[in-house]
């Protein structure tokens, strides 16, 4: 139990930090979402991109040298104003010239057929 509130902390602490560094950064990195379901989403002014995935831990900040991966986690898109976190990512990402591409993977289950209802490959030869 002590060891599950010392990461807590941890956590808590490194959050303020990011946020510190945020507040006095330039703004200059911007980040595309992209998905089938939700469309392109934008991000602009962002100062930090934090990938935190079951495997890796990646901070991105401007400047950073070009990186490709796949994450399968949480995302933090910190800016000077903003905190947006993307829970439950599964997908790609890709980070050049101060821009942050992700291409989502969609994860939803395909509904049931209705009874009766019929596959279209079915009954054809």
């Amino acid at each position: 139990m002590a060891e599950a509130q010392t990461i807590q902390a941890l956590n808590s602490e490194l959050d303020q930090q990011l946020r510190a560094y945020a507040e006095g950064g330039s703004g200059r990195l911007q980040a595309q979402i992209s998905s089938f379901k939700e469309g392109l989403q934008t991000f602009e002014d962002l100062n930090i991109v934090r990938v935190r995935g079951r495997k890796a831990r990646l901070l991105i900040m401007e400047d950073y040298a070009p990186v490709i991966g796949e994450v399968d986690g949480d995302i933090d898109l910190i800016g000077r104003d903003s905190y947006h976190t993307l829970k439950n990512v599964k997908g790609f990402f890709c980070h050049e010239h101060n821009v942050f591409f992700l291409l989502r993977k969609e994860t939803s289950k395909p509904e049931p057929k209705a009874e009766g209802e019929a596959d279209a490959r079915e009954g054809t030869a």
